[in-house]
């Protein structure tokens, strides 16, 4: 079972990679951004793109020179046991626009505040982690989540406790 975090913002355009970069840095964090595991594809663009796969680790990991030279070699196959040894995180985001698809995505149990902003609400942000993820990972989906939500100044959604924050 995957988890889910959401973020919504009013912008209509995604959050750019270089503007989320530097802002998980200023929390600790190192961000590497792919379009497709295979391969270790790196994504293209200057904004986020729906089904973009964040890979994050500690800004202080002795591991750093290892995990950017593996990314730049394009094997999957030895990141793999970074992520299963709690230094590596991975993610992967969704972005599409809230409204589309779903009239009911707007909760009739929370403030008028909150349902004002969903209203207003341009983009959402899904971040994912899947069904075998580490603990790290979980971690790093969070951290990711809440940079977004503070550099968008979007509303965050934890589907999992029912909140809004």
């Amino acid at each position: 079972m995957s988890i889910s975090f959401f973020a919504y913002t009013e912008e209509s355009k995604p959050i750019e990679r270089k503007e989320l970069t530097e802002a998980m840095a200023k929390s600790g964090w190192e961000i590497a951004y792919l379009s497709d595991w295979s391969g270790l594809t790196p994504a293209e663009g200057n904004r986020l793109q729906d089904g973009d796969i964040l890979i994050g680790w500690q800004q202080d990991s002795d591991l750093t020179a290892k995990i950017k030279a593996i990314l730049d070699s394009g094997d999957e196959d030895a990141l793999e046991p970074l992520g299963e040894s709690e230094v590596l995180g991975v993610c992967s985001v969704g972005i599409s626009d809230p409204h589309e698809d779903r009239d009911d995505f707007i909760p009739t149990d929370v403030s008028k505040d909150i349902v004002e902003q969903l209203r207003q609400a341009k983009l959402c942000y899904e971040l994912v982690t899947s069904a075998g993820r580490s603990d790290f990972s979980v971690e790093f989906q969070g951290a990711v989540w809440q940079v977004i939500g503070d550099v968008t100044d979007g509303l965050l959604e934890d589907p999992q406790l029912g909140e809004y924050y």
